[in-house]
Order: C-alpha cells, then sequence, then structure tokens
C-alpha cells in the first residue's frame, strides 16, 4: 500500500470515527455501559473530502454507512506522458461544480541520462560540454515525441557522450 493511500486510509478512519462520536445528542449515548461498549449509529455518516480520491476512499471503507462530497476533482498524471496530460485536462474541462487540480509527477532531468533523477542538478547549472550533452539527448526526446517512434530507443548514450 502507498504511503499516499495510507494516509488518506488514516486520515479516512479518524474522520469516520470523529463524525460518529460527535453524532450523538446526549452525553449518555457516548458512554458505555453494561450491555454494549460503543453506541449504535444514529444514521447516515456525512463526510467531505477535499479531494475525490479521499472521497472514493472513505465511501469504500464506509459503504453505505457514509454520504460522501468531494469538493475538488483530482487527476494524477505523469508528466512524461502527453495523452496522459491531454485526458487529464480533457476530464479538467468537462468536469462540472468543482475545481480540478491535474497532479503531474515529474521526473528531474528527465531525458538526459547524467541528470535524470540526480538531486544534485536541481538548481544547478551545467557546464558547457554538459548542457551541449543535455540538448543533444533533448533534441533526441524531441524527435521520438515528434515522430511518436521508439526505434530511436537506446541510441542515447552514442549521442550523449
Amino acid at each position: 500500500m502507498s504511503l499516499t493511500r495510507l494516509a488518506a486510509a488514516g486520515l479516512s478512519a479518524v474522520l469516520l470515527f470523529a463524525t460518529t462520536a460527535c453524532a450523538a445528542t446526549s452525553p449518555a449515548e457516548t458512554e458505555p455501559d453494561n450491555k454494549t461498549s460503543v453506541p449504535a449509529p444514529t444514521g447516515q455518516i456525512n463526510v467531505v473530502a477535499s479531494l475525490n480520491q479521499w472521497g472514493s476512499l472513505a465511501a469504500e471503507l464506509g459503504g453505505d454507512d457514509v454520504e460522501v462530497t468531494s469538493i475538488v476533482n483530482s487527476t494524477n498524471v505523469d508528466a512524461h506522458d502527453f495523452e496522459a496530460l491531454r485526458a487529464a485536462f480533457k476530464e479538467a474541462r468537462e468536469t462540472k461544480g468543482m475545481p480540478t487540480a491535474i497532479i503531474a509527477k515529474t521526473v528531474k532531468g528527465k531525458g538526459v541520462s547524467f541528470m535524470e533523477n540526480v538531486c544534485d542538478w536541481h538548481g544547478k547549472a551545467p557546464n558547457d560540454e554538459q548542457y551541449e550533452k543535455a540538448m543533444k539527448a533533448l533534441k533526441l526526446e524531441e524527435t521520438k515525441i515528434e515522430h511518436n517512434i521508439s526505434e530511436l530507443s537506446g541510441k542515447e548514450d552514442s549521442i550523449c557522450f
């Protein structure tokens, strides 16, 4: 289970517990008696989630006992996948009644083998030689995108170095 999903599950559980605990109308309803240790639910639980993913998770956990309202539509996409980006922008245009947040997951230095996922390059300028190598690699990536071809894969090293 991803850390984000785990955090969302934990938050949903806390929200569900807190909403259920606050739903009681008198202190006696929240105090355990000799017969039961947990008060019986008094109706459907209303959950307002900031993002639709959290709302979906709350609905999944609560089942028929939960009514969920999400106030922001959110889409996670690979920022380097242009088809996925197009689909996310299309979904954002078509979503009515709530704002949409597109969360684009990026890779630092994508397309430049000696920079990709190397944190040292974040915010640091390359020297002239490194710049030339990087530009050749990016030109190759651009050519792949323009021609929608994969035959150039594996030739990066011969072009860059």
